[in-house]
């Protein structure tokens, strides 16, 4: 019995010791830091199969990202939580939600993400607690109904890169604003001479705020409450005041005012467009032909001052 009894101890000490030097050989499992993930993620050619099937580049601009308050506060396991150093590489893509963070709703927040982050001293200011606005626009409506290309935060703001709109940099900002929407409505965006042509008074009018400056670039200026977040108010624009929101684009007045140059849509922009089309043809062959006639004209006195000449 005692014999049994030492053979086991024996054992479980040798059991016990293999166990404790596997454990010292892997060393410990550290967290991945922001310069452990740009140590590939740096790579300008680094790339996968995402989620549907596509190639999608896993670069990351490191410096343009260290200039957002993202880069500059969170870490990479913040929003990619599940990537970490044992199942990153076999698991790939995770999803990865903004909703998490900048709205109250708990069913993005599984994980506790925003109470980790209180913990570490990170406040989400309120003024950026925008989900639930966002989810109740025209954009998160789309979304939630899983409609095919509905946009996304990252669609207006990029995925790593976001930026308040007051900076100059950020895709949201006023200057860029014509740019970032275009990109899911390409059919609003002014092309061509004649169109802008027809559509130049929304730059110049001053009808409801003589003090106001309009441009046809300010896509929030008339959209608010359907762009952005749903805010209602977003800018001081004083459009809506004769643009109703829910008419639908017919004409030049007192509805969405855009730009659909086609009869079918807006008649009355597409005759416009089409008489300043008409209108500058018919000045190019004015000029065409008074130029031939003030040329063939002055080939005519020449020659007769030749002849006068001779005859002299």
């Amino acid at each position: 019995m005692v014999v049994a009894v030492k053979k086991r101890g024996r054992w479980l000490v040798m059991i016990t010791f293999a166990v404790w030097l596997i454990l010292l050989a892997a060393g410990p499992v550290m967290a991945l830091t922001n310069d452990d993930c740009f140590k590939c993620h740096k790579e300008t050619n680094l790339a996968a199969g995402g989620l549907g099937g596509e190639m999608r580049s896993l670069f990351i601009d490191k410096a343009r990202f260290m200039k957002t308050l993202h880069g500059q506060k969170l870490a990479c396991l913040d929003c990619h939580i599940k990537a970490d150093n044992k199942t990153h590489l076999r698991t790939g893509y995770r999803q990865v939600t903004c909703l998490t963070c900048h709205s109250q709703v708990e069913a993005y927040d599984p994980y506790k993400v925003r109470e980790k982050l209180r913990r570490k001293g990170i406040k989400i200011p309120e003024k950026k607690m925008v989900g639930e606005h966002f989810l109740a626009s025209v954009h998160g409506k789309a979304l939630l109904a899983g409609k095919e290309n509905a946009p996304n935060c990252y669609d207006c703001h990029t995925i790593h890169y976001p930026m308040a709109a007051k900076k100059a940099a950020s895709t949201v900002n006023a200057a860029h604003l014509q740019q970032t929407c275009s990109r899911c409505h390409p059919e609003r965006r002014p092309r061509g001479l004649f169109t802008r042509l027809a559509t130049f008074r929304v730059q110049a009018h001053r009808k409801a705020d003589l003090t106001y400056s309009y441009s046809r670039t300010a896509c929030l200026d008339c959209h608010q409450g359907d762009a952005a977040h749903g805010e209602k108010e977003l800018t001081k624009a004083p459009c809506r005041k004769c643009h109703q929101q829910k008419v639908q684009p017919a004409g030049l007045m007192f509805g969405r005012f855009h730009l659909f140059p086609n009869y079918d849509q807006q008649h009355s922009i597409w005759l416009l467009r089409n008489f300043y089309g008409i209108l500058f043809s018919v000045l190019v062959l004015l000029l065409a032909t008074w130029g031939l006639y003030a040329g063939l004209r002055r080939i005519g006195r020449y020659y007769q001052q030749q002849e006068e000449e001779d005859e002299k």
